[in-house]
């Protein structure tokens, strides 16, 4: 299946800066490979094992580290259908800055290995195994 741009998609490739963002520039003109960035987030959705709640809770940890107040905004009320209320959205941000949280084990870590992978590209493997092993999944 085709993905469909709205008819506006240049704003959508536009930075804050009025500047055609490069990645937005190469998805619109290869087909193909918007197809596959678009079904990235459906993947997510759909198909990922993350509960739905974890799964908020490192989308809105992803959001609040780049700045990304739509990125932000839009899981807020994304993850409220999935159990995530004020105090754990106020906990990603006491996160994000260092602080403690009330937060499980595994949604610390999580989104630990989420701020690592957003900063440093790169999650080690201590990294991805803590939460892993800490929710008891072997994959």
């Amino acid at each position: 299946m085709r993905t469909r741009w709205p008819k506006n998609s240049n704003n959508l490739a536009v930075s804050r800066f009025g500047h055609l963002l490069n990645s937005r520039r190469v998805l619109l003109n290869h087909p193909e490979l918007l197809d596959l960035f678009a079904a990235t987030p459906q993947w997510f959705k759909s198909r990922s094992r993350l509960p739905a709640r974890l799964r908020e809770l490192v989308l809105l940890q992803i959001g609040c580290l780049t700045g990304s107040a739509y990125e932000f905004s839009h899981h807020i009320v994304i993850a409220a259908a999935h159990g995530v209320d004020g105090e754990d959205i106020r906990a990603v941000i006491a996160e994000t800055e260092g602080n403690e949280t009330d937060l499980s084990l595994v949604e610390r870590a999580s989104l630990s290995a989420a701020r690592r992978l957003t900063t440093e590209l790169d999650v080690e493997d201590v990294t991805w195994a803590q939460p892993k092993a800490i929710s008891g999944d072997s994959n």
